[in-house]
């Protein structure tokens, strides 16, 4: 067999559910992990493990800790109230007026530590009066698209205490959860998907994990990029006629709260789409179009992103009113600059950069977690087509241009706003792509190399994870300076609503059993399609 047609058996196949030749002594190393998971056992186990790890985050961090968190608060309690826009009249551009509880109102106003790391929560005012009196107040996300904030805003219906930001924060936590989990079943019915499943873990870094446990549309953007990517892939690289409806019903899903959660949406999508495209081989692609049981749920896609660029267009989202006062010297020179300049924010920012990005993890685990994305990513690149490494390259040189576009856009209207986390819809591409990459090569290797790696992989993302939710605790109970204490704090500290230690410890045990979970999950070649 010649190289090239060697090569070629790697990528783009079927998957076959049934093993053609008998495991090696070495395949069953691992006994305890050899057992495969059905596809929607690994949903359950995936979905409660990543919601409890989410939830955990939310606990840990106190109301209005996230970026703009009270600005999306108030906005999700006005959307489930009716008010879909407010009174912009004599608010900054992009900001209105809405009638909300009298608790939203004061939030408004917190926190009082935002950008000063050193500042424990402690400094935080009580919430006084009736705070189930309706009041009003600004946000700045009064054009945001109203679908996220329709279902994050129901606990305010409902409760009118500082508990609600907590629960307001739960929703989204379960909306994200659902999506990675339905996204971990797609890989486990490919089988042997190795992997594919560590590159999933390491595409959902510490700041998604942030973001899930955080009233922010952001949550769900970044879980449904990753169902599209992966959905989109299986169903062009290893299209499978009894699991179609299943991906592509994913699919829709991931591209209705990609599309309709911030004003790029439909060109974030556009992006992944024709990445994948170019992924895929011709046959299969065709295939799919001439397949009708396809086509309505494309009509539920196209309607999902035209329903996002009619909501951007009539609402002004991606522009405000008036421009704000720039400096003069901030002409396009200087704004391409400045934006170059901070690329190594914007890394930074994509793995874990918390609250009003005033808490920073330390640098050894930016490197550390930069490791574990770029073993993947180095690793399917090397092995990859010369067709599939030139779309892996493009994307990566689209991340990076990607802030300066916008950026050079928007400037005018609300000064230099971008940060790295706006670009993980696409960065997540990378190691997701090197993933379905690496599953073509991995069949022809011996299954325990695969489990392997994958443990491996799965063990030290939660060793990174467990280590951002410690900094993050340690940012509000006891300042982020160089002084303030790793392990113990005063006994009037701000402390979360479940006791620190024991988050921490629940924590590490939801990410170890992510990694137990992981590794039976794609090793599901003889279970894949029973169900």
């Amino acid at each position: 067999m010649s190289r090239s047609s060697e090569h070629t058996e790697w990528h783009d196949q079927p998957v076959n559910p049934q093993p053609t030749r008998e495991p090696a002594a070495d395949d069953r190393v691992s006994s305890g992990l050899v057992r495969a998971l059905t596809p929607r056992t690994a949903f359950w186990a995936m979905f409660g493990l990543m919601f409890v790890i989410s939830g955990l985050w939310a606990l840990s961090s106190p109301p209005m800790s996230s970026p703009d968190e009270p600005a999306h608060a108030i906005k999700a309690a006005a959307v489930v109230r009716g008010q879909l826009s407010g009174d912009e009249t004599g608010q900054p551009g992009g900001s209105g007026a809405v009638r909300v509880p009298e608790l939203f109102s004061q939030l408004a106003g917190l926190p009082c530590y935002a950008g000063l790391p050193e500042v424990t929560a402690l400094c935080q005012p009580a919430l006084t009066g009736d705070l189930a009196a309706e009041s009003t107040a600004v946000t700045s996300a009064v054009r945001y698209n109203p679908l996220y904030y329709a279902f994050a805003g129901l606990p305010s219906l409902f409760t009118h205490s500082p508990a609600t930001i907590y629960l307001m924060r739960l929703v989204g936590a379960l909306l994200a959860s659902w999506m990675l989990a339905l996204a971990v079943r797609t890989l486990a019915e490919l089988g042997r998907s190795y992997w594919q499943m560590a590159a999933f873990l390491v595409s959902v870094p510490p700041m998604t994990v942030f973001l899930m446990g955080s009233i922010n549309p952001q949550s769900v953007e970044l879980s449904g990029a990753v169902l599209v990517w992966i959905t989109l892939l299986a169903l062009l690289r290893s299209p499978h006629e009894p699991t179609l409806i299943r991906r592509l019903f994913r699919l829709t899903l991931g591209v209705l709260f990609v599309a309709n959660v911030r004003g790029l949406g439909p060109l974030i999508l556009a992006v992944i789409v024709a990445a994948c495209l170019a992924f895929a081989p011709w046959q299969n692609l065709m295939a799919l179009i001439r397949n009708r049981r396809t086509w309505p749920y494309a009509a539920a896609c196209a309607v999902s992103i035209a329903g996002g660029l009619l909501w951007t267009k009539l609402a002004g989202t991606l522009s405000t009113s008036t421009a704000v006062a720039f400096p003069p010297w901030a002409d396009s020179h200087t704004i391409i600059r400045k934006t170059v300049a901070s690329t190594n924010n914007y890394l930074r920012e994509s793995i874990g950069w918390f609250g009003w990005r005033d808490t920073e993890m330390p640098v050894w685990t930016y490197l550390f977690g930069a490791a574990l994305v770029l073993f993947v990513v180095i690793a399917g690149f090397a092995l990859g087509r010369w067709r599939e490494r030139i779309v892996m390259l493009i994307l990566a040189v689209v991340v990076l241009v990607l802030p300066i576009y916008a950026e050079f856009e928007q400037a005018r209207f609300i000064g230099l706003f971008w940060q790295g986390r706006y670009g993980l819809p696409l960065a997540v591409g990378g190691p997701l792509l090197a993933g379905f990459i690496l599953q073509g090569v991995g069949r022809q290797l011996p299954d325990w190399i695969g489990r392997r790696i994958l443990l491996t992989l799965a063990v030290a993302v939660a060793f990174l994870q467990v280590n951002a939710l410690v900094v993050n605790v340690r940012r509000y109970v006891n300042g982020a300076n160089e002084f303030a204490g790793w392990v113990t704090y005063d006994k009037d500290a701000w402390l979360p609503p479940v006791n620190p230690y024991l988050l921490i410890a629940l924590c590490t045990l939801a990410w170890l059993a992510v990694a137990l979970v992981a590794v039976p999950s794609a090793n599901g070649a003889t279970q894949a399609y029973m169900e």
